[in-house]
């Protein structure tokens, strides 16, 4: 993962994330929980950046409760 640049890693999780919360003709959109979920089981296999993926979630968990979201 080192040899992928941050942004790209980031960018990836973000295009997942959006993918998995957005309703597809092929299936129903996840919640927000359930997108980091899968994110995190895809972390733990290696499939993504742990620290992209836990940024994210902090992101999300800020959103939930109303809290204000800076990038």
């Amino acid at each position: 993962a080192s040899q992928i640049s941050l942004e790209v890693r980031v960018l990836t999780v973000a295009d997942i994330f959006q993918a998995l919360v957005s309703e597809r003709p092929y299936k129903k959109a996840f919640s927000a929980d359930k997108a980091v979920s899968i994110l995190r089981a895809e972390a733990a296999k290696g499939w993504w950046d742990d620290a992209v993926v836990e940024a994210l979630a902090s992101l999300v968990a800020a959103a939930e409760v109303g809290g204000s979201v800076t990038v």
